[in-house]
């Protein structure tokens, strides 16, 4: 039954606002949309980390010298809604989700599609997970800094 409903939950439109992909002034729509609460924005080297509390999960937005959200990160009791936070990234990762084969278990996830890198684990009440834009990654960042 789920195959069945899963290509239809597919051409469902989402409730979309800008984040993953888009500019910096986004992130404060996104905190809005999520009921969460700013905690603080981190300047690194080569980019900043913005980070917010929404319903017991710890979201932490990357954003490039250009003012792009080029990763996001999170940790809590549940992964944040991905029509918000990944924003026209969603689509993307919800089909490779679905055309992955199924693994039991608590075993990390690792998805790989044409512009994204998407990971998950952990396990009940603390689950862990980032995305990335492959090709948005700034010169000297790499995938482990990204948590």
């Amino acid at each position: 039954m789920l195959r069945t409903l899963l290509p239809l939950l597919l051409l469902i439109p989402l409730k979309t606002w800008a984040t993953l992909g888009e500019v910096e002034d986004s992130i404060a729509r996104d905190r809005e949309a999520l009921s969460g609460q700013q905690e603080k924005v981190q300047e690194q080297t080569k980019f900043r980390v913005h980070e917010m509390l929404a319903h017991s999960t710890r979201i932490r937005q990357f954003v490039d010298s250009s003012g792009q959200v080029f990763a996001l990160s999170w940790r809590g009791i549940a992964e944040p809604d991905q029509g918000v936070v990944f924003g026209r990234y969603a689509v993307e990762v919800r089909e490779a989700l679905a055309n992955r084969s199924v693994r039991r278990g608590r075993i990390p996830m690792r998805l790989e599609t044409a512009n994204l890198i998407y990971t998950r684990g952990g396990h009940p009440r603390d689950l862990t997970g980032t995305i990335y834009i492959k090709n948005q990654l700034p010169s000297g960042v790499l995938p482990k800094d990204i948590k």
